[in-house]
């Protein structure tokens, strides 16, 4: 089942598109997946969880890295060089195979 919706807070700039996008996914398993996209927000943060556990990443992307922590208390902190340069590069070569 997959729940949607779009709308605009500033309908005066965002005639032609959504400024927000939010959706659920509720897969056959029970597991949920809820999402949101804004081009008026800045968020940048992936949270997740489950039976045993959860984790976030706050940023989730971004040109140096990630930063976040699970449930455990396990710091999970990355810099990355090109971080940025190297996801795109992956989503180009997903794209062409």
């Amino acid at each position: 089942m997959v729940r949607a919706r779009q709308w605009a807070d500033r309908p005066e700039l965002f005639r032609e598109v959504d400024e927000n996008t939010e959706f659920e996914l509720v897969m056959k398993s029970g597991i949920r997946a809820y999402g949101k996209a804004s081009r008026g927000n800045s968020d940048n943060k992936l949270e997740v969880k489950a039976e045993r556990g959860s984790y976030h990443l706050e940023p989730m992307q971004s040109y140096t890295g990630v930063s976040g922590e699970t449930s455990d208390g396990t710091d999970l902190d990355l810099e990355i060089d090109s971080q940025q340069a190297k996801q795109m590069d992956d989503d180009a070569q997903a794209i062409l195979n």
